[in-house]
């Protein structure tokens, strides 16, 4: 199954996310290590970047653009369905 996020709009910006998530880690871990604030301060813009960078890409991609390009599948019940607790499942 094809992911719904995965689409050739968004795939340029993939990598771009990925290193600066990793760069997340390393600065998070050189904080624990050394307790320089200053990787804590890095950390914190590369996920406000992510953040920012995530937002702009929803809101410029094309409505229902990662529908349209998945083959129009609506996964919206399924989805649904996973956020159920294994409780409501039995009720």
């Amino acid at each position: 199954m094809p992911r719904e996020w995965n689409t050739s709009f968004r795939e340029p910006w993939n990598p771009v996310i990925k290193k600066c998530l990793d760069g997340v880690d390393l600065h998070t871990k050189l904080y624990l290590e050394s307790q320089d604030t200053f990787h804590l301060n890095q950390a914190d813009l590369l996920r406000l970047y992510v953040s920012r960078l995530k937002t702009w890409i929803h809101n410029t991609e094309p409505e229902g653009f990662h529908r349209n390009e998945n083959n129009g599948s609506n996964d919206t019940t399924k989805s649904e369905e996973l956020l159920q607790l294994p409780s409501d499942q039995h009720r």
